[in-house]
């Protein structure tokens, strides 16, 4: 008679097969990166093994990969290859739920691979941006378990934002609308309940529909370029400058249109969404500026088209870059910067601040680029915004002209937060007069955590000197809300 097998061992084979699971995407990790670990041999082997120094070492090497591997390396591969099955995602988001820390080292991978998870699980409604809170509960449910039949209050507030968000009607709105980052403000005041399946399914549902009507806009920018351009095309036009974007100063309309036709292309390297959404406004704004500057009007065949239902195929875009940058922070390190969030949560009477922040970073850009900074690291740069100049450190400098990555990405933002809060300040000092101080300093405070948040991830990852400069520039921004908010007090 067989002897039936013991709990410890069913544990154990449990165990390797969770790892197996994981095991393809922690290697392709590993060889598309160039991480510092080698192949597990022991998972390389088709045979499984019951002794507790394989299986130790097995922990360990999968340890070895969770510390090393980066959220946007993960995306990357899961998102340009088919290791993304239901299974191993299942498997990846438990091994990170399960982890002490959880709701801060692994905060972003977790939102990512569940708002994943549940595009491979979502009911076809989900396609018109019809998502029930039932319906993610439901579908994260063998990841979760059964979410609490009463979530926080606070959830209703990414209800609201997703209203608000639903209402843009191109690109730029979602640039410049504001939506993103209070969203990511309002979750991370609220990370030490991240935890609760209650919580995990209303974010889940937040960045699915984030990511549903960033598709929306784009496929409606998208469609107005073709039209444009083909417009244009009629007028005998054949150089367009779109060197702003990326393309040639003098791409031709057939260039556009393949552009165009081609956005899925845009995802497949390492760009966020910011970044793809700044590069079709541009290319958008020089199709009509040249549109406007040909000899006869032809505005009654580009109208821009009615945004209405998503197009199907953005269920299947889903699989693409969601934006990196979740804060990892504890409400009580924001609660200071952060205690008015509600109150500055743009209205329909809100003012909008002067200049929309892609602008801002544009133009950053363009005067340190043509400043020939370029062969120096140690170089300090003053730039303007507005009638305000602003001193950029070294590394700030270095964030623009280089750029890249998740770190330059933020610092890009933190320099632009704080030119255009400065440039605030200034005016109202001049004029006594900045009615847009309120939605600025909001603005500012929003990038202020998510700076928080990248020195959080750079101190995990020992990564010293680029914790000391996020720090400091940090502190250049605190320092100038603070000012900012005694004016709007005064």
């Amino acid at each position: 008679m067989t002897e039936a097998p013991t709990p410890r061992l069913n544990e154990i084979a449990a165990e390797w097969r969770e790892a197996r699971r994981i095991y393809p995407i922690y290697a392709a990790l590993i060889s598309r990166f160039d991480l510092p670990l080698t192949p597990c041999r022991f998972l390389d082997s088709p045979v499984d093994r019951a002794d507790d120094e394989s299986t130790e070492y097995v922990r360990e090497w999968l340890q070895g990969v969770d510390d090393s591997v980066e959220a946007v390396q993960l995306r990357q591969i899961l998102q340009s290859t088919k290791l993304g099955t239901e299974a191993s995602m299942k498997s990846l988001a438990k091994r990170y739920l399960a982890k002490p820390n959880a709701s801060d080292a692994y905060r972003d991978r977790i939102e990512f691979l569940l708002a994943q998870y549940f595009s491979l699980n979502a009911p076809g409604s989900a396609a018109r941006g019809i998502v029930k809170h039932e319906d993610v509960s439901h579908a994260l449910e063998p990841v979760l378990g059964a979410a609490n039949a009463n979530p926080p209050a606070w959830l209703k507030e990414l209800d609201e934002l997703l209203a608000r968000l639903e209402k843009f009607r191109s690109l730029r709105d979602f640039l410049t609308g504001g939506t993103l980052e209070q969203g990511r403000v309002l979750k991370s005041r609220y990370s030490n309940e991240f935890l609760q399946p209650a919580v995990l399914a209303a974010v889940t549902r937040y960045n699915f529909l984030v990511r549903l009507n960033f598709i929306r806009l784009l496929h409606h920018d998208l469609e107005r370029i073709q039209r444009v351009t083909k417009d244009l095309q009629q007028r005998g036009i054949r150089e367009i400058d779109c060197s702003a974007a990326g393309l040639s100063k003098t791409a031709s309309p057939e260039e556009v249109l393949r552009f165009a036709a081609n956005w899925k292309a845009i995802f497949r390297k390492d760009y966020s969404e910011r970044q793809v959404s700044t590069a079709v406004v541009k290319i958008l704004d020089a199709c009509e500026q040249k549109l406007r500057a040909t000899p006869e009007s032809v505005a009654s065949r580009v109208d821009a088209p009615v945004v209405g239902e998503t197009p199907a195929t953005a269920v299947e875009t889903l699989t693409f870059k969601i934006p990196p940058a979740t804060p990892q922070i504890s409400p009580a390190t924001i609660q200071a910067a952060e205690s008015e969030l509600k109150q500055s949560l743009p209205t329909k009477s809100a003012v909008k601040p002067r200049f929309a922040m892609f602008e801002v970073q544009e133009s950053i850009a363009s005067q340190l680029s043509s400043a020939d900074l370029q062969n120096s690291h140690l170089a300090t740069s003053t730039v303007t915004v507005g009638d305000c100049k602003v001193l950029l450190s070294s590394w700030e400098v270095s964030a623009f002209l280089k750029g890249g990555n998740d770190l330059s990405d933020t610092l890009q933002q933190a320099v632009v937060a704080r030119g255009i809060v400065s440039e605030a300040v200034g005016r109202q000092k001049a004029t006594g007069s900045a009615p847009d101080l309120k939605a600025i300093l909001a603005l500012g405070r929003a990038e202020a955590a998510r700076l928080q948040e990248g020195i959080a991830q750079a101190r995990d990852a020992r990564n010293i000197d680029a914790a000391v400069n996020l720090a400091a520039t940090q502190k250049r921004l605190l320092q100038i809300l603070d000012e900012a908010a005694k004016l709007q007090e005064s």
